[in-house]
């Protein structure tokens, strides 16, 4: 619940500053700063986390009972042996533990979107301070889109670390500082994970076999003593927020005047407010009244739950429309010319996902595989991680196995950490720009 807490204060807080039309600090919170152990939480706090709490596990029960991602390898003989999109993806006594890691994910990745909220619209802000229209009318883009930014527009976003596209060491480090610090912080606190992490590695299974398979791993920590099984771990828990993040975005629908019966008769009639990532704004989601109790032979209904943004008119926001148009239309270099995949031309990282290269880059020299984003108009893409559950799938399970460096299809894997799509920072890969979208 404390990382819920977080969340919901990270959230009121950017809501709060959304109404009073003031700017947030551009250099993130320290969500430990928001910790129920240092102010403990206000009954309106409360509530609002079990409401938060209720949408990370209507997520999972969307993910669970309704969506067609490939379930691993369950061990045992016979049908239980065969990959299917339905049923649960772990046995029973399992599943607390599996569906945990998805919530946590969820509340993380929220954390880190508040927290960013700052950041990502200091451009905003200070294009409506400017003096030069063709700088103030920046404000505008949200209702001007598609359009290609001048000379003089670009110079203007040059100047923000999370709109540039080129790396900006100390404009990140004093944005990002902060919570990249407590995100790395609050991963390694876990002992029990650690413990964990580390007993794979001394015994040789699970998630330690893809790292021996590849021969010389690129993971560890730049300038920090921890360990090889700390940094596969910290990779683990960062790459299971993109998914979930990716998850959450596919799930949750657009908004809508027309409130739509749920299964079994459960209208949205509840509520949440959180901070998405890409969008780094406060948005209300409506939620179904309730969930259906879920016993082994209990039938399941036909229709998944909906999860509805209610209607803002901030949507869609300026920062998406900013960081898509800098991308794709501002002549810079926004691709690889080297190719991983053939047919692929290989796209640098979106800027929205900025602080996830900061972070890798910063803290363990490690950058995005060339081929993973395949569209640079899109959001991320992961082909294979997700399609599949094994990011967050148990590694302890006899019969399942890492996934292999030879095949191209990470989706074939019984489990992953994640460190499947990350490669050492190569600084001589040569970037050319594309207006193509493939």
């Amino acid at each position: 619940m404390e990382e819920a807490l977080i969340a919901v204060r990270l959230t009121e807080r950017v809501s709060d500053a959304a109404r009073r039309a003031e700017q947030l600090p551009a250099a993130t919170a320290n969500p430990a700063d928001l910790s129920p152990s240092r102010q403990l939480p206000s009954l309106a706090e409360l509530k609002a986390a079990f409401e938060l709490d209720y949408f990370g596990r209507t997520i999972v029960y969307i993910l669970r009972f309704h969506s067609p991602l490939l379930r691993p390898f369950r061990g045992g003989s016979g049908e239980d042996d065969e990959r299917s999109d339905e049923g649960d993806p772990e046995e029973p006594s399992r599943m607390p533990e599996f569906e945990n890691r998805i919530r946590k994910a969820i509340f993380r990745m929220i954390i880190v979107s508040g927290a960013l909220a700052g950041a990502f619209h200091e451009p905003r802000f200070a294009a409506a301070r400017h003096p030069d229209p063709e700088i103030s009318g920046l404000r505008a883009l949200n209702t001007t889109y598609p359009f290609e930014l001048t000379k003089k527009q670009l110079a203007f976003f040059d100047q923000f670390g999370i709109s540039n596209m080129e790396e900006m060491p100390e404009e990140e480090e004093a944005v990002f500082g902060p919570l990249g610090r407590w995100l790395l912080e609050s991963i390694l606190s876990d002992k029990e994970s650690r413990a964990a992490m580390a007993d794979r590695f001394e015994r040789g299974y699970g998630r330690s076999l893809y790292c021996r398979s590849r021969g010389d791993c690129p993971l560890g920590f730049v300038d920090r003593a921890e360990s090889h099984s700390d940094a596969h771990l910290v990779v683990w828990e960062l790459m299971q927020m993109v998914w979930a993040d990716e998850r959450m975005d596919l799930l949750i629908t657009g908004p809508g005047t027309e409130v739509v019966d749920g299964p079994s008769g459960s209208t949205l009639s509840r509520k949440a407010t959180a901070v998405f990532f890409g969008r780094f704004e406060a948005e209300e989601i409506r939620l179904p009244a309730f969930l259906p109790t879920e016993t082994p032979n209990s039938p399941r209904p036909r229709r998944a739950p909906e999860i509805r943004r209610t209607p803002n008119p901030a949507a869609p926001t300026f920062t998406m429309h900013f960081l898509g148009a800098i991308s794709v239309y501002s002549g810079r270099p926004n691709r690889y010319r080297t190719t991983v995949l053939p047919g692929v031309r290989d796209a640098l990282p979106p800027l929205a996902g900025k602080f996830l290269v900061w972070f890798f880059h910063r803290y363990m020299g490690l950058a995005f595989a060339t081929a993973t984003f395949v569209s640079i108009n899109a959001r991320q893409e992961y082909r294979g991680l997700l399609n599949t559950f094994a990011i967050f799938s148990h590694d302890d399970i006899e019969g399942r196995s890492p996934h292999d460096p030879e095949d191209l299809w990470v989706q074939n894997a019984g489990f992953l950490d994640g460190s499947e799509l990350l490669m050492k920072t190569d600084p001589n890969l040569e970037r050319f720009y594309s207006l193509a979208i493939e």
